[in-house]
């Protein structure tokens, strides 16, 4: 809880797969959150995952998307391909709505982005 994100992301990863600690989703989205708040990519993509799972999270679609155009960003693998098949998914207003929350979230430097 120091503000180390590498570290947060890998707590997340941890509690997400069950390494070395009791597997937990409920905790893995709390650290992949932290991390996620400081800009971490890959939090920021395994966050995208838990929303569109709806594990450790009440599933929503439009948070999942937001967070994977947010890692999108950053350059993960993956986050583009998702949040297209996303895009397949959800209404052009609930993409917008995404696309909206994204860059909110990005213009507040990634604080308050979850509920």
């Amino acid at each position: 809880q120091q503000g180390h994100p590498i570290a947060q992301f890998n707590l997340g990863v941890k509690y997400d797969f069950g390494q070395g600690v009791d597997k937990d989703p409920v905790q893995a989205v709390y650290w992949y959150r932290l991390a996620a708040a400081q800009g971490h990519g890959g939090a920021q993509y395994n966050l995208g995952g838990m929303y569109f799972e709806g594990v450790g999270v009440q599933r929503n679609l439009v948070r999942a998307m937001m967070w994977f155009t947010l890692s999108a960003e950053t350059g993960v693998g993956g986050a583009a391909k998702n949040r297209a098949v996303l895009s397949r998914a959800l209404s052009a207003e609930q993409q917008a709505q995404a696309r909206a929350m994204a860059l909110a979230c990005r213009q507040r430097a990634f604080k308050d982005c979850e509920p």
